[in-house]
């Protein structure tokens, strides 16, 4: 508990260091594009795990109602721009290394490779395994 607490601690300050010297701010106008901002901040957050509402709510030095109202407000959520970035870095992942399916899943914070092919059905309506052969056949095609 204690060692959860000092992580906590340590990426809070972390964030609100990142975010200092990038001086982000929410005025009125960037108030309308704050999701693509949120998406800035989980990438930059992004560690072993990808960020939790809490941790992203005190980055931007918001209440964390806050950022689900404002985000809610654009139609989106952190669990959304989450998942993006998680299909993002998955696409990654499958086109441009030779890391496992399981070691994939792992880096991007599921479950299980199932949870890992499910979600890759939902994303390109296909199982990653099918992704990385698109992405083979297409380099190996590839004139030289």
């Amino acid at each position: 508990m204690l060692v959860a607490m000092a992580f906590i601690s340590v990426a809070t300050t972390t964030a609100r260091q990142v975010l200092d010297s990038q001086d982000i701010g929410l005025d009125c106008a960037e108030r309308a594009r704050l999701a693509p901002q949120v998406a800035a901040v989980v990438a930059q957050l992004r560690g072993r795990t990808f960020p939790d509402l809490d941790l992203v709510a005190d980055a931007m030095r918001l209440h964390k109602r806050t950022l689900q109202r404002l985000l809610n407000r654009e139609g989106t959520s952190l669990s959304a721009i989450v998942d993006e970035a998680r299909q993002l870095e998955a696409h990654r992942y499958l086109t441009g290394t030779a890391l496992s399916l399981n070691q994939i899943s792992e880096l991007l914070g599921l479950s299980s490779q199932s949870a890992f092919t499910r979600c890759g059905h939902r994303w390109w309506g296909r199982p990653p395994s099918a992704i990385r052969a698109t992405a083979f056949r297409a380099r190996v095609a590839a004139p030289q």
